[in-house]
């Protein structure tokens, strides 16, 4: 069931038949070609151009958003994370908790924030941005996200466009990473969230 709905969020379609048994693919739900299948073949293996499609142990319900480097807090639409919260960041992202993990300066940014491959949560409440120190925030709720056509200008029918903040948490949902340059104008790109190779 998984993998069936894996369309809706990546594009392509689904393989037919969808349910294969192919020793030479990959175990599980995989990718080519712009189409996804199940492989029940019980051992699987590598294959080039088959792309298997996972998902991490356990879930989260934090919808975590990466600020910019240097800032003093959240981005517009995004709000802050707990010390618990924060804590947790690490299932998701790389890097390790600070030690001490839980800090108190004026010099950094206020609540969660990441810097030299480490987590920090900071409990002053003066606002601070330092270049090299990261927020990570939160949205405030979970979002069902629409992904329009390759080439399309504006968002599907029936559909709204993301926040900053939402744009912002997708490298965590779909993988890659934001672009240097996040918020740009540029007329010949179209409005709003969208990804272009490997960069949102």
């Amino acid at each position: 069931t998984e993998c069936r709905g894996l369309p809706k969020w990546f594009g392509g379609s689904l393989h037919s038949p969808f349910v294969i048994g192919r020793a030479n693919y990959p175990r599980g739900c995989i990718r080519w070609n712009g189409r996804f299948a199940y492989n029940m073949d019980p051992e699987g293996a590598a294959h080039l151009g088959r792309t298997p499609f996972c998902k991490r142990r356990g879930n989260s319900d934090i919808a975590y958003v990466i600020g910019d480097d240097g800032a003093v807090g959240c981005p517009s639409g995004a709000s802050a994370v707990n010390e618990v919260e924060c804590r947790r960041a690490i299932e998701w992202f790389r890097g390790r908790l600070g030690a001490p993990f839980v800090v108190d300066t004026a010099s950094e940014p206020q609540g969660c924030f990441f810097s030299q491959r480490q987590f920090f949560f900071n409990k002053h409440s003066a606002h601070a941005g330092r270049h090299g120190s990261t927020p990570y925030c939160k949205l405030p709720e979970s979002i069902e996200y629409a992904v329009a056509k390759v080439g399309d200008s504006h968002c599907p029918q029936d559909t709204l466009p993301l926040s900053e903040a939402e744009c912002r948490g997708l490298p965590k949902q779909f993988g890659g990473i934001l672009n240097s340059r996040f918020v740009i104008q540029n007329k010949h790109d179209p409005k709003g969230c969208f990804r272009y190779n490997h960069l949102w």
